[in-house]
Order: C-alpha cells, then structure tokens, then sequence
C-alpha cells in the first residue's frame, strides 16, 4: 500500500507547479491573501498529515500482520 499523505502532497506540488508557471507567463508573482495562513500553520498542518499517515500505516501493518520482522 502507497504512503497515504503522498496524494495530497503531489496534489500540493501540481498547484505550486501551476502557480509558478502563471508566474512565469505573467512575469510577476500573483499576490494571494489567505486570512489565517501562516508558514507555522502550514508547517504543522503537514507534519500532522505526515505522522498521522505514518501511524496509519503501522497500524494497518499490525493488524494485517505484514509489518518487517525487527529482528
């Protein structure tokens, strides 16, 4: 089974991707305002995607019983 935060992260580096295409084309960058949107907002926000898709996955190893042998 795939990572399950890796959707919404290609997702998020397809939009950057646009956005800096329309950039290019314009020659200026596009002044967007998002009320409540800091770095730290989105610092913290993907850190939890990730770690909540990590613990996703191990719980879904431990039950199917198809996690690595530590040992």
């Amino acid at each position: 089974m795939a990572q399950p935060a890796g959707l919404v992260i290609a997702l998020g580096v397809v939009a950057v991707a646009a956005a800096s295409g329309w950039s290019v084309v314009r020659g200026r960058i596009p002044n967007v305002y998002f009320p409540g949107f800091t770095p730290y907002r989105l610092f913290f926000a993907l850190l939890v995607l990730l770690l909540g898709a990590w613990a996703f996955k191990i719980a879904v190893g431990l039950a199917n019983g198809t996690l690595p042998d530590p040992g």
